[in-house]
C-alpha cells in the first residue's frame, strides 16, 4: 500500500507549535495559489488589487507575476517540507513588510492625504497597521514553532545562492537595458526605464510605473521569465534537502537479520530489508526498525517496518525524525494491512499518512496454475511475446545463487 506523507514534528512534539506550523504553511499555500490565478488569467481592475493588498496586509509578496508565482510558490513548498530556512524567509518578510509599514505610518512614505484624499489615504492608513500588527504575530508565531521546522539546508547552500542569485541579477540587469537600448532611444548610460521594467516584471505598479510606454510589453515578459529563472535556480539551491550518504553497516544488517529471525514469519517481503542499498532506522530499544532509501527528496519505506509489533510505532517516530531532519517528505510502498495502519496512525508517535490500496501479492500454486482459463487472456498474449522475442525465464532458490550472480542481479534491478 503506498503512502503520502502528512507530516508532523518528531520528538519533542509540540502542539501549539505544530498548529502554528500548519496555519503558517497554509497561508503561503494559498498565497501561491492566489498568485497563479491571478497571473494565468490576467485579472485587473479591484480583482487584483484586493489580494494583493489582502496578502500585503500578510506581508507575503503576491502580485500578478510570474516572479511572484515562483516566490511564494517555492517558500510555501519548503514551509511544507519543514525547512528551517524557509521559515527565516517567512521572518525575513514580515520583518520588512513591518518596517515599510512603520515607515509609512510615521512619515507618510509614499502616501499622504493631500495628494490621494481622505478616504483613500485612511484606508491605506489602516491597511499599514494591520501589516504591523500581523508582523509581529507572524514574528511569535515563527519563534513559536521553531522546532517544528527541523530541516537544514545542505552545507554551504548559502553561499552557492549567493554567488548564483548575484550572477544571475547582474545578467538580467545586463540583458534588461540591453533590450531597453535596442527597442527605444535611450543610449547605455541612460537608466531611466530600467527600475521601471524590473518593477513592472515583478508586477509593481506602483505610480510612475503604471505604464511604460516607450519599453514594448514583451520586454517585461522576458526580463519576468528571466527573473523567475534566476529565483527558481537560486532559491531551490538554497531550500533543496540536506544529504547524506547511505549508513550500512554490519553491525546493522546483523540487527535485522535478528529482528526477522524472530518476528518475520508473517511477511513475506520482509527479507528486503537486507539490501545493502537501504537505510535502517531503529526504535530506541532496537526491537524494530524501518527501512527505507531516498529517492529526490522523498524517504520511501518499502514494506512494513522490521520486529516486533509493539515496537512498530517507535520505529516510525525515529524514522519520521530522521525525514524531517534532512527535509524529506515521507513515503511508503508494499505495506500490509497492519503496516499500513501503523503508518497511518495519528497519535504523537505516527507517521500519520494516507492509505491507498495496490492489491494483494501474487501467490501462484504450481500445480493449480493454468493459462487456459479466460481470466488469463492478457497474461498468454505477454507470454506468447516474451517467447517470440526470444526470453526465457528459470528459477532458482537464493541460497544456490553465487556471490557474483547476486552483485549482477542487484546491478540489473538498479536500471
Amino acid at each position: 500500500m503506498p503512502l503520502a506523507s502528512r507530516p508532523k514534528s518528531p520528538g519533542g512534539y509540540d502542539p501549539a507549535g505544530e498548529r502554528l506550523a500548519r496555519v503558517l504553511t497554509w497561508v503561503w499555500t494559498l498565497a501561491a495559489v492566489v498568485a497563479v490565478a491571478l497571473w494565468i488569467l490576467r485579472i485587473t481592475g479591484p480583482l487584483t488589487v484586493v489580494p494583493v493588498i489582502v496578502f500585503g496586509a500578510l506581508n507575503i509578496p503576491v502580485t500578478p507575476s510570474l516572479v511572484s508565482v515562483i516566490l511564494v510558490a517555492l517558500v510555501a513548498a519548503a514551509l511544507m517540507r519543514r525547512m528551517r530556512l524557509a521559515l527565516v524567509a517567512v521572518m525575513v518578510f514580515s520583518v520588512f513588510g513591518t518596517t515599510v509599514s512603520l515607515l509609512i505610518l510615521t512619515d507618510n512614505w509614499i502616501w499622504n492625504a493631500s495628494t490621494h484624499g481622505m478616504f483613500p489615504y485612511a484606508v491605506h492608513m489602516i491597511i499599514e497597521a494591520t501589516g504591523i500588527v500581523v508582523g509581529g504575530l507572524t514574528l511569535v508565531a515563527a519563534v513559536r514553532s521553531w522546532k517544528a521546522f527541523p530541516a537544514r539546508t545542505r552545507p554551504g547552500a548559502i553561499w552557492v545562492a549567493a554567488v548564483i542569485g548575484t550572477a544571475g541579477l547582474a545578467v538580467a540587469l545586463v540583458l534588461t537595458q540591453a533590450l531597453i537600448v535596442a527597442t527605444t532611444q535611450a543610449g547605455w548610460t541612460q537608466f531611466n526605464e530600467l527600475g521601471r521594467v524590473f518593477w513592472a516584471a515583478m508586477g509593481s505598479h506602483q505610480g510612475g510605473w503604471r505604464h511604460i510606454d516607450a519599453v514594448p510589453p514583451w520586454v517585461q515578459e522576458i526580463i519576468a521569465i528571466l527573473l523567475a529563472l534566476v529565483l527558481v535556480i537560486t532559491v531551490w539551491t538554497l531550500l533543496r534537502a540536506g544529504r547524506r550518504s547511505a549508513q550500512w553497516t554490519g553491525d546493522g544488517e546483523i540487527k535485522l537479520r535478528e529482528l526477522l529471525a524472530g518476528h518475520g514469519d508473517l511477511d513475506s517481503l520482509g527479507w528486503f530489508a537486507t539490501r545493502r542499498d537501504k537505510e535502517a532506522v531503529f526504535s530506541p530499544d532496537g526491537r524494530a526498525a524501518v527501512t527505507f532509501r531516498t529517492i529526490g527528496s522523498v524517504s520511501l519505506a518499502s514494506g512494513d517496518p522490521v520486529g516486533d509489533h509493539a515496537a512498530w510505532p517507535h520505529a516510525i517516530a525515529e524514522w519520521k525524525a530522521h525525514a524531517r531532519t534532512y527535509g524529506y517528505l515521507l513515503g511508503v510502498v508494499s505495506a500490509s494491512e497492519a503496516g499500513a495502519r501503523a503508518y497511518a496512525n495519528r497519535d504523537a508517535e505516527g507517521a500519520g499518512l494516507a492509505v491507498t490500496s495496490m492489491e494483494d501479492e501474487a501467490v501462484l500454486h504450481a500445480d493449480r496454475f493454468t493459462l487456459g482459463s479466460t481470466d488469463m487472456t492478457e497474461v498468454r498474449r505477454a507470454v506468447r511475446r516474451a517467447r517470440r522475442d526470444g526470453l526465457t525465464a528459470t528459477v532458482e532458490h537464493h541460497r544456490d545463487l553465487e556471490s557474483g550472480e547476486l552483485a549482477h542481479l542487484g546491478v540489473l534491478a538498479d536500471r
